[in-house]
C-alpha cells in the first residue's frame, strides 16, 4: 500500500455496556489488509523503556509494551508464507484519547435498523492530527511478522491478507495498559507436550511441521512417538502406565509418570550425539521393552505398588534413562553386537546391581535400616541435579556388575 493511500474498511460496533452506570468505550470489529496494518505512520507500539520515567499528566511517556522479539517476528513471517495459513486472532487496536467520529468514522448509510451498527472507517495519513495515533495493544508480533514477510521476504501476496481487528474508540491510556496486562497475564502457553501432539498430526505437512518444531527439538517429537507406543502396546511394560496430556490419574495410577516427563527423560537415547551412533526409533523401542521388562522382573513390587516406590516416578525414569546408553554398550561388549535388544542379556547384567531390588526404590527408608543399607536410597534424590547424582550411583553399580559378569563368563 502506497504511503499516501487512504485506508478504508468497514466495521461493526460491539456493545458491552451491560447495565453498568459507567459508560464503557465503544468497540468495533472488522479487518484490515496486512499492507495497511504494517504502516508505521498510522499504527504504533508504545514500548516500555528501562529508566524511562513518566512525568506530568502524560503517563503514557513510560510505555508498557515489550520490544518485539526478532526471532518471533521471523517465525511468524515464515508461518504466514506457508500454504493454507490462517491468522484468526484479532489484533487489538486503540484510538488513544480521541474520538473516531466524525473525522475517521461514519455510520453506513442505510434505512435498515439492523444496519445501524455498521460503520465505514477512513484514515487519511496526510490529514491525521499529530496527536492522533492508533496503538497496537495486542498483536505486535503478528504485525511485525507480516511486515517482515512483505518488506524483507518480498512476499507480495501477504500484503493482501485480511487481518481481523478489534478497535477501541477514544481509549484512555490506563485502559490500554489494563487490556495488555490482562491478556498477557492470563494467557497460558500451550503445554509443550500438547505442542508435540500437534506436531505429530502435522508430520504429513512438511512446511508446518518444520515451522512448529526446530531441528534441535526433533528428538522430542521422535521420543513422543516412542512413548505413545510404549503406553499403547500391550507387550510393553509401560502399557497404560504413562499419564497422557490432560489425563487425571485414577487411584491405581498414582506413582506413574506424566508423558512429558517420560519424553524429557529419553533425551540421552533420542537426542543426536556426535560421539555415538544415532539409534532409530525401532531400535529404541525394542531396547526399552527389553530394559524395562528386565527391571520389572527384578523389581516386581515397584510395578505392583507404584505409589510406594519411586522407580516409576521421575526419580527412576530419569536416572535409569541416563545410564541406558551405558547399559546398551556394556551388554553389547559382554554378549555381542546388538545383544542389548534381548531381555535375557540385559537382565543378566542388571541382576548384579544392588540397586535392582524393589527395596532400593521404596518411597521411604525402613525405620530399622542400618546406616549402610540401601533401602529407600533412590527416594533421597530429587530434582534434575538429584537425578544426575542418582545416575552416578547407578553407573557405579553398573560398572561393578559388568566386572562380575565378565569374570563369571571368563571362567
Amino acid at each position: 500500500m502506497n504511503s499516501s493511500e487512504k485506508i478504508v474498511t468497514q466495521l461493526v460496533r460491539i456493545d458491552q455496556n451491560w447495565g453498568s452506570d459507567q459508560k464503557k468505550p465503544r468497540m468495533f470489529v472488522g479487518y484490515l489488509p496486512a499492507s495497511a496494518l504494517i504502516r508505521e505512520d498510522v499504527f504504533d507500539i508504545d514500548v516500555w523503556e528501562p529508566g524511562k520515567i513518566a512525568s506530568g499528566p502524560q503517563v503514557s511517556d513510560s510505555g508498557y509494551q515489550r520490544a518485539p522479539a526478532i526471532t518471533r517476528r521471523k517465525q511468524i513471517a515464515q508461518y504466514v508464507t506457508t500454504a493454507y495459513t490462517l491468522l484468526p486472532t484479532a489484533v487489538l487496536l486503540s484510538a488513544r484519547e480521541f474520538s473516531l467520529e466524525p473525522k475517521y468514522l461514519k455510520q453506513a448509510e442505510s434505512g435498515d435498523p439492523e444496519q445501524a451498527r455498521r460503520y465505514v472507517l477512513t484514515i487519511d495519513p496526510a490529514k491525521m492530527k499529530p496527536d492522533h495515533k492508533f496503538y497496537i495493544i495486542d498483536g505486535q508480533h503478528r504485525v511485525a511478522g507480516l511486515r517482515y514477510a512483505i518488506e524483507e521476504m518480498e512476499q507480495e501476496a501477504v500484503a493482501n491478507m485480511e487481518i481481523p481487528i478489534v478497535l477501541i474508540d477514544n481509549c484512555r491510556y490506563f485502559e490500554e495498559v489494563m487490556q495488555f496486562a490482562v491478556i498477557n497475564k492470563e494467557a497460558k502457553r500451550v503445554p509443550s507436550q500438547l505442542a508435540l501432539q500437534h506436531a505429530a498430526q502435522l508430520r504429513h505437512d512438511d512446511e508446518r511441521y518444520n515451522w512448529l518444531l526446530k531441528d534441535s527439538l526433533r528428538w522430542q517429537d521422535r521420543a513422543n512417538q516412542v512413548v505413545r507406543w510404549l503406553e499403547d502396546s500391550p507387550d510393553s511394560p509401560w502399557h497404560e502406565r504413562i499419564l497422557l496430556p490432560n489425563q487425571k490419574p485414577r487411584r491405581d495410577q498414582r506413582g506413574y509418570p506424566k508423558v512429558r516427563s517420560f519424553v524429557d527423560s529419553l533425551k540421552p537415547l533420542m537426542k543426536p550425539d556426535p560421539e555415538r551412533p544415532t539409534l532409530d526409533d525401532g531400535e529404541v523401542k525394542r531396547f526399552l521393552v527389553s530394559y524395562w521388562t528386565a527391571i520389572r522382573e527384578l523389581c516386581p513390587e515397584c510395578f505392583n505398588s507404584p505409589s510406594e516406590h519411586v522407580l516409576l516416578k521421575t526419580n527412576g525414569v530419569f536416572s535409569l534413562h541416563m545410564i541406558a546408553r551405558s547399559v546398551m554398550e556394556k551388554v553389547g561388549a559382554l554378549f555381542g553386537y546388538k545383544k542389548y535388544l534381548e531381555k535375557k542379556n540385559v537382565k543378566k547384567l542388571l541382576a548384579e546391581m544392588p540397586s535392582m531390588k524393589s527395596s532400593f526404590w521404596k518411597s521411604k527408608p525402613s525405620e530399622d535400616a542400618s546406616s549402610d543399607d540401601l533401602i529407600g536410597e533412590a527416594a533421597k534424590y530429587g530434582g534434575m541435579k538429584g537425578f544426575a547424582m542418582l545416575a552416578e550411583l547407578l553407573q557405579k553399580h553398573l560398572a561393578e556388575a559388568e566386572q562380575r559378569v565378565a569374570e563369571e563368563r571368563s571362567r
